[in-house]
Order: structure tokens, then C-alpha cells, then sequence
């Protein structure tokens, strides 16, 4: 027989639990307390380095699906385990525990689970009525934490970069739905009339938060974690402009083709972190590093080990699984995409580390990339969704 006791005063006696021994008494009490508890675990346990999942090299077969998933200590790789990319997809991105890939056999597009094996498939345009736009994303997140699947309520952000727009979806929903932005064209020179894509998007603080490759920061302050009751709030999200960092990237003496967008929270402060290409087929490059105050609505730059306040940061271009986790290095992991010979594409793992000299800068991986494989794409591993 279950203890009879509410679901609120269960939800607050998970919320006080201080250990994991506490932890395993309460989910052992009855089904229950054991799935109110899942929602918990994540505050007792300290953060880990995300997974990451690159190509299975060792094969002469360029049409081969396997990529390892290793785990990472901060200095090496230990590789435990393969999966087999689903047969008729190319990858798209990562939302961190999934992998969005377009599947050109379904004309759909597959939301997949490299552990749990778990996927579900989402529209591949934004007026299928129309045949309007096919949609390819670059970045997605999902509105809430607990599993998609079960949660009617999760809105799903994405970039569509084909199109170089915001846009949302929801589980049962026919087409993408685009966000309203408000780019400020008054304020801005005509040469800016046609805005960069948008490059990386995050939640912060409830609220959603987009950058493009000019380096304007935008914010959508209303309407993301809108119930599935409440339609007309949801559609009627928009994204504002918070601050223009377009001057840093002229400051910097970069043109937007030349850089790669990344925004990450730390100990709750927002960055952004700019990666500078110096060479299209080169590997070599340099980050500046800005925190945001939007109360301010000013940014402010980042130049020692310090003020990563004792966090790494892992950073990619196609996925959305920009995370800090605490460490005594305080190092960046950067996984990005290079022109390598011709038209073949190389990837790279680079690191960036503080130093006396500025920025030391070296590489832990580096192959060929393979369309149908995902480049080096950092995974947060979970058997829940």
C-alpha cells in the first residue's frame, strides 16, 4: 500500500533530501516516491563532463554508421561504447540527450536517443499545407527538464539556419512556428538591414536567450514555458534585442562568416563566448569571452582563468549542450568543423587554456568528417526520456 500523502508535501520533502542515502530511502518507499524522486537526483550528484560522440575511425568503410561515445576526465578519453547512427539519416544537431537527425526516408525529421534508443519524429517544415520551407536545424533545446516524451507541455526551440530563423514546436504539432524578432532595423545602418542566422540559443533564468553571427543578443522574456492550454500566449512569443555586441566582433576586426557564437552559463552569469576563425582552412583560432548583465544590458569581457569562476566549459556548433562544469583546469573545449582538402570537411577538438602569453591552444582530436556521422558533438547521458 502507498503512504498517503499529497503530491505537494512529497515534492517538498524530495526538495530537502541532503544525500544520496536519504535519497535511495525515499524512492524505495513505493512506485510513487520513487518517480517524484527522479526529479531530484540531478541536485544530489555533482555535475560531470557531458559524453562526447564522434566517428568510429578505425574503419576503411565511408558508408559506416558507427560513432563511439567516451567519456572524458578533462585530459583523455575512455571509449565504452558504440552506436549505430539510424540507417537513411544525416545529422542535424544535438539538444545534449538527443540527436536530431533528417530523415530522408521518412521526410521527417528524428529526434533519437543514442542510449535509450528512444526517438520520435517532428515535422520537417513550417507549412506542410504549402510545402513552404523544409527545415533543417542547427540548434535545439527543449523548454522544460523533465522527460519529452511524457511532458505535453515541453516546447521545442530551434535555429533553423537554412532560414535564419527562431522557431518552435510541439509534440503533435503539424509545422514549426516561427518567432517573432525584433531586429531594431531604426537603429541600425543599412549595410545591417540583412541580419546574420541566429547561431546559438539558451535558457537562462527562465527565459530564452538567442545570439546571431553579428553578435546581437536577443531575448524572448515572455511565453516560453506556456502550458499547452494557453495557445495564444505561446504564439504570440518575440524575441527583443538585449544587447548589441555587433562592435565587438568590428572591435575584434572579424567578419561574421569568420565566427563561430556560443552562449553558456556559469555559476549563473551568462557568456558569450566568440570564436575567431583566422584561417577558413586553417585550424587555428582564438575566443574572447564577454559576460552579459541584462539588467545593465551591457557585456563585459572575460580575460583571466579567474573569472571562469573554477568551471570548464564544453562548447559545439551543432548542438546546444554548451555546459560548465567545475574543475581545477579551467579549460574550454571547443568541437568545430574546418575546411580540410578541397571539399572534404575535417573536425577538430581544440582546447583553449589561460595563460601568462594570453591563450594556449591545442587539439585532442582531429579526422575527417563524414556527412552522416555527427562531428564531435558533447552528449549529457540519460536513460530517462
Amino acid at each position: 500500500m502507498e503512504p498517503d500523502l499529497p503530491d505537494d508535501i512529497l515534492h517538498l520533502i524530495a526538495g530537502k533530501l541532503s544525500s544520496l542515502v536519504c535519497y535511495a530511502a525515499f524512492r524505495s518507499v513505493c512506485r510513487l516516491w520513487r518517480s517524484i524522486s527522479l526529479k531530484y537526483y540531478s541536485h544530489l550528484v555533482p555535475p560531470r563532463p557531458p559524453w562526447l560522440m564522434f566517428p568510429y575511425r578505425s574503419t576503411v568503410d565511408l558508408n559506416s554508421r558507427l560513432c563511439y561515445l567516451c567519456s572524458f576526465d578533462g585530459s583523455k578519453f575512455k571509449r565504452f561504447f558504440k552506436v549505430e547512427i539510424p540507417e537513411g539519416c544525416t545529422y542535424g544537431c544535438s539538444s545534449g540527450t538527443w540527436l536530431i537527425f533528417n530523415d530522408i526516408k521518412k521526410d521527417k525529421l528524428r529526434v533519437w536517443n543514442p542510449l535509450s534508443l528512444t526517438q520520435i519524429l517532428l515535422p520537417y517544415s513550417v507549412d506542410s499545407e504549402n510545402k513552404l520551407a523544409i527545415v533543417r536545424p542547427r540548434k535545439v533545446i527543449v523548454s522544460c527538464t523533465g522527460p519529452l516524451i511524457k511532458n505535453p507541455d515541453n516546447v521545442i526551440f530551434g535555429i533553423l539556419y537554412n532560414l535564419s530563423k527562431l522557431a518552435f514546436i510541439r509534440l503533435g504539432d503539424k509545422d514549426w512556428t516561427f518567432i517573432e524578432v525584433d531586429f531594431l532595423h531604426h537603429q541600425m545602418p543599412k549595410a545591417s538591414a540583412m541580419v546574420p542566422e541566429f547561431a546559438d540559443i539558451i535558457f537562462h533564468h527562465g527565459k530564452l536567450y538567442a545570439v546571431n553571427l553579428s553578435g546581437m543578443v536577443f531575448v524572448c522574456e515572455e511565453g516560453v514555458h506556456a502550458p499547452r492550454y494557453n495557445d495564444h500566449h505561446l504564439q504570440h512569443i518575440k524575441a527583443k534585442m538585449l544587447i548589441d555586441q555587433s562592435y565587438k566582433m568590428h572591435e575584434l576586426g572579424v567578419a561574421a562568416q569568420n565566427s563561430v557564437h556560443y552562449l553558456v552559463e556559469v555559476d549563473g552569469d551568462l557568456l558569450h563566448v566568440i570564436q575567431v576563425l583566422l584561417s577558413s582552412s586553417s585550424y587555428k583560432s582564438r575566443l574572447s569571452i564577454f559576460k552579459l548583465d541584462s539588467a545593465t544590458k551591457k557585456s563585459y569581457p572575460v580575460t583571466s582563468k579567474s573569472d571562469l569562476k573554477g568551471h570548464s566549459l564544453f562548447l559545439s556548433k551543432w548542438g546546444s549542450c554548451n555546459s560548465a562544469i567545475v574543475s581545477e583546469t579551467s579549460r574550454i573545449y571547443v568541437s568545430l568543423l574546418h575546411a580540410y582538402y578541397k571539399l572534404t570537411m575535417g573536425f577538430e577538438l581544440a582546447v583553449f587554456d589561460y595563460c601568462k602569453e594570453g591563450q594556449d591552444y591545442s587539439t585532442l582530436l582531429r579526422g575527417i568528417y563524414r556527412y552522416h556521422h555527427p562531428p564531435p558533438t558533447w552528449i549529457v547521458p540519460t536513460l530517462g526520456n
